[in-house]
């Protein structure tokens, strides 16, 4: 099995979890304009070590605590992420059975 990014999302200031599931392949993210779907590739790219914060100003800048992506792994995830405008992110490998979304 070749590793995928499973999720990207974002840890709300109430503690609570919204993400995009994704599946290995081809995945297409659709819906209407200002919905976020921009989103996801500039909090893949933040949690990912990107010198800038350049998430867009709205709904989710405004309620973000927290930012990750979570890799698929043979055995496991990989979870990467990042507070707002900070410059170090963390990262944690987790079991099948230990991950934080579902």
């Amino acid at each position: 099995m070749k590793p995928y990014v499973a999720f990207i999302g974002v840890v709300d200031k109430k503690e609570q979890c919204h993400y995009v599931e994704f599946s290995p392949g081809l995945n297409v993210v659709t819906g209407k304009s200002s919905t976020g779907k921009s989103a996801l590739i500039e909090i893949f790219d933040y949690c990912l070590a990107s010198s800038e914060y350049t998430i867009p100003v709205g709904k989710i800048t405004e309620n973000a605590a927290i930012y990750f992506t979570i890799f698929k792994k043979e055995k496991g995830y990989l979870v990467v992420a990042r507070k707002p405008k900070e410059r170090k992110g963390f990262y944690q490998e987790v079991a099948n059975d230990d991950l934080p979304v579902n």
